[in-house]
């Protein structure tokens, strides 16, 4: 009788660096709290996006879950859900796709994927150079899923603290990991106090 998986879904517009980010928690929690962790992805649209996860996870020595053309989220979603089982991943990140702006049919697939998979995480991915934009980027989010947190990505350039604040304030979650570079490891837990 083993324990099901831990679920957590990645959302976020296109470019904020969903997909590296995806992968950098991955290894986070493999390290720092020892659990088996499958990353998955759910952009069928972006060209390559599949790709770019399955080769961060192959390069990282991430599990994740193989890639079958033409196969929608929803079913993506439940194919990873057993293969967890299968293959004893305590964690699995599901990587949605982004759009360039929100709109009505990004937000109908993040909801129809919350109800599959039943987060216990939703975590925000969002630029922290996009100021103004990203709070309304976090609002949107959380009128729509049960967002639970934030990471904020590029948040080594001076500008991240607007951003930083005003997203924490409409979202009302908290900012729980910045990116602070290009390298899987470049990844740290945030700490308010610093900006």
């Amino acid at each position: 009788n083993s324990v099901p998986p831990v679920s957590m879904m990645m959302v976020g517009l296109q470019g904020s660096g969903k997909t590296t980010t995806t992968a950098k928690l991955a290894k986070f929690i493999e390290k720092n709290k020892k659990k088996k962790v499958m990353v998955v992805s759910l952009d069928i649209y972006r060209p390559a996006a599949q790709e770019q996860l399955r080769l961060l996870g192959e390069k990282n020595n991430i599990n994740t879950l193989p890639i079958i053309e033409g196969q929608l989220p929803a079913d993506i979603c439940r194919r990873a859900l057993s293969s967890a089982n299968l293959n004893g991943s305590e964690v699995i990140l599901f990587d949605t796709a982004g759009r360039t702006q929100i709109d009505l049919q990004m937000m109908a697939e993040i909801k129809q994927i919350e109800e599959i998979i039943k987060p216990a995480e939703t975590i925000l991915v969002a630029d922290s150079l996009t100021g103004q934009v990203a709070a309304n980027v976090a609002k949107e989010f959380k009128n729509t899923v049960n967002l639970s947190g934030i990471v904020l990505t590029r948040s080594d350039g001076d500008g991240r603290g607007g951003a930083a604040l005003s997203m924490k304030y409409v979202a009302d979650v908290p900012i729980k990991f910045l990116g602070v570079g290009e390298k899987i490891e470049n990844f740290e837990v945030f700490h308010p106090d610093r900006i």
